[in-house]
């Protein structure tokens, strides 16, 4: 192939991935206007906790905040909360039925006769009180929430009655029992509540739930003056279904943009998207995306180690770009109540601490992100640029001339036809032939370099790593322009392929050192010559340790639950998190540039182009951990930018150490193999 060939192919690469700078710029952007935190507690788990270990609430309150904490969470009050607190009590229709009647049979006759006519089940719930002030927030609230047919109020000798003849919602109970969830509804926030918090300073945080009922009135009568009155700005659902879903999510949806509000989505247990809350997507949909990530320590709760909540919580904020951070009380049941209490609020002075020192900003509004979408031009540049980066590949691998015309005409139909004429979204896919086609052609590229220069150890050694750093940056840059809206850096949609990026370059590592090292024309017969001669016991173990080495690989690659964290690494780990921003991938400390550094000193000296095969594939590992730290969509660019470089310096000293130990190793076998030598 002429050099006027790969010189064309290399211009319209770079050429077509300035065309989708726009995405690139988003993403930034969009990192740079994201770097606020809003730490919360959740109100109701805290008094509760101040009321077991005898203490005012406020005083917990401002605690807290002396610690850093600049939100509180406040769910809406429910018929079975107003009963713990003896606001009201609270009964199924049955259990009620045969109450009154034992007791008091006048009074169940009067009952009756109000309830003539009327279709009560023995599961319906029954609240009555003696309280006017609550009965008439029963009477203010229930009927935004149900139709008139399903609700009953009456009062009778002083006492008020409401009945609730519609399904109700099973709530769960407060924390540390393990009764069944009552039937419940909910009937709207505190006021007072809410107004006594925006005194002390505190942001609030509205969690409203969802209401069985048929009427979402109280949408527009009850939330949206709180949102007006208190300056509200963030939302997050509680419970596993959003507010209205039974009938519609827009009324919610419309009262967030209308006003502005920002949405948390919670991150689920297992770190890998959000919390399914039915409604949830279509919310998301109308709001266009105006959300934010947020994590709940609840999930933590299996952590009995302080110390692991704590990383735990600065790799949320740090890796993962949690912008909400939602705090329950330490629930340790081997402690006491006051111990979990002091624990919470050390850990939470500790992070607060942490956090400002990584640059962030606590407890500052968060700002409304740029949801725009990249349109046809920047997708149809994306494309254009894995196909030239395709052709360059093929190029290199010595296809002939001919067939890569015909890929070139058919791909450029393809990429007008797919992102011009019927636009359509392949982000992902783009996302990932970035994150295959660059590991896979660095380390082409390498081969032949290391092959056919006769240049010194360390410029060499330097070379290769510019390479490798260069190549790699161009499907950092892909990745990050092909998922850059928000849709992605909020983990709503996901990279998908990991384990095929992960594995495609290593099986192509096995292509390109057969290509460069012995060529196409007579590979067979060549590779069978190669097998004959070179194959041992020692290279059939090597062999064997290889394959178990990349299974492990690829199940951590995949957080596979069969391939466990060791308690040093955590360790260490825990220690590299302190030390640098973000901290390295073990795939670049540990492997990659020390597998670099030794691949081109001992094949400098050696000449030997099994060594080249062997240390390869850890060469190939660190060519794809560098590209896949940017198909963490939801990690910042300069996060995983920084990693980079962590893993750089660092893999650095590690290499230099090894290379000490090979220098070592080989003097040490010219000192046990000189008698040999002379015999």
């Amino acid at each position: 192939m002429s050099r006027k060939w790969f010189i064309t192919w290399w211009v319209v690469l770079l050429l077509a991935l300035a065309g989708a700078a726009g995405g690139f710029a988003l993403r930034f952007g969009n990192d740079a206007d994201n770097m606020n935190l809003i730490t919360s507690v959740d109100y109701y788990m805290f008094e509760e906790y101040a009321a077991i270990t005898g203490q005012d609430v406020d005083a917990v309150l401002a605690e807290l905040q002396a610690r850093g904490i600049g939100a509180v969470a406040v769910k809406e009050m429910s018929l079975f909360q107003l009963s713990e607190q003896g606001a009201l009590q609270l009964m199924g229709w049955g259990e009620f039925s045969a109450q009154a009647d034992n007791q008091d049979p006048e009074q169940w006759a009067a009952i009756q006769s109000e309830t003539s006519g009327r279709d009560i089940t023995a599961l319906n719930q029954v609240a009555f009180t003696r309280d006017e002030q609550t009965a008439i927030l029963l009477r203010e609230r229930l009927p935004n929430r149900f139709a008139d047919e399903d609700l009953l109020f009456f009062e009778l000798d002083g006492v008020y009655y409401a009945i609730i003849t519609a399904e109700l919602n099973s709530l769960t109970p407060r924390s540390g029992t393990n009764e069944d969830p009552p039937l419940d509804n909910r009937v709207g926030f505190d006021e007072n509540l809410i107004a006594g918090l925006k005194q002390q300073g505190f942001e609030v945080i509205l969690r409203p739930g969802d209401s069985m009922g048929s009427e979402l009135d109280y949408v527009n009568n009850e939330i949206e003056p709180l949102i007006t009155r208190y300056d509200i700005k963030y939302m997050i659902f509680d419970g596993i279904v959003v507010p209205g879903f039974q009938i519609s999510v827009e009324p919610l949806a419309q009262l967030a943009v209308k006003h502005d509000l920002i949405t948390g989505i919670i991150e689920a247990s297992d770190q890998l998207q959000y919390m399914e809350q039915r409604g949830l997507e279509q919310y998301m949909e109308l709001v266009d995306y105006d959300i934010n990530r947020a994590y709940s320590t609840s999930f933590d709760e299996y952590l009995i180690d302080t110390n692991e909540r704590f990383f735990r919580w600065v790799r949320a904020v740090v890796d993962r770009s949690i912008r909400i951070l939602y705090l329950t009380p330490f629930q340790n049941s081997k402690l006491p109540y006051s111990e979990n209490l002091d624990n919470s609020y050390e850990l939470v002075g500790k992070f607060h601490e942490t956090i400002a020192d990584k640059g962030y900003v606590l407890n500052e509004p968060l700002n409304h992100l740029n949801n725009s979408e990249p349109g046809r031009l920047h997708r149809t540049a994306l494309c254009l640029s894995l196909l030239a980066g395709g052709l360059l590949y093929l190029s290199y691998l010595r296809l002939k001339k001919n067939w890569l015309l015909v890929i070139a005409a058919l791909g450029i139909l393809a990429t007008l036809g797919a992102n011009l004429v019927l636009n359509m979204d392949l982000a992902k896919v783009y996302a990932l032939g970035a994150a295959v086609l660059y590991p896979a052609l660095s380390t082409l590229l390498l081969l032949y370099y290391l092959k056919d220069n006769d240049q010194g150890m360390f410029k060499k050694m330097l070379v290769s790593a510019v390479l490798l750093l260069s190549v790699n940056a161009l499907g950092m840059y892909t990745v990050v322009s092909s998922l850059s809206s928000v849709y992605y850096t909020m983990n709503v949609g996901i990279f998908s392929g990991v384990k095929v990026a992960f594995l495609l370059p290593l099986l192509l590592f096995i292509v390109h050192y057969l290509v460069v090292f012995f060529d196409w024309e007579g590979l067979k017969e060549k590779t069978a010559v190669f097998l004959k001669e070179h194959v041992t016991w020692l290279g059939l173990g090597l062999v064997f340790i290889l394959a178990a080495m990349g299974y492990y690989y690829i199940a951590r690659t995949g957080h596979t639950e069969a391939v466990s964290v060791s308690a040093l690494e955590v360790r260490v780990r825990e220690i590299l998190e302190m030390i640098f921003l973000a901290r390295p991938r073990f795939k670049e400390l540990l492997i990659g540039w020390p597998c670099l550094f030794a691949l081109v000193y001992l094949y400098h000296r050696y000449r030997y182009s099994i060594i080249v095969l062997l240390l390869g594939f850890g060469v190939t590992m660190l060519s794809m951990t560098m590209v896949n730290s940017f198909c963490h969509v939801y990690t910042a660019i300069g996060i995983s930018a920084f990693r980079t470089l962590a893993g750089l310096i660092s893999g650095i000293a590690v290499a230099v150490l090894g290379i000490i130990a090979i220098r070592i190793l080989e003097r040490l076998l010219d000192k046990w193999l000189a008698p040999l030598r002379e015999i």
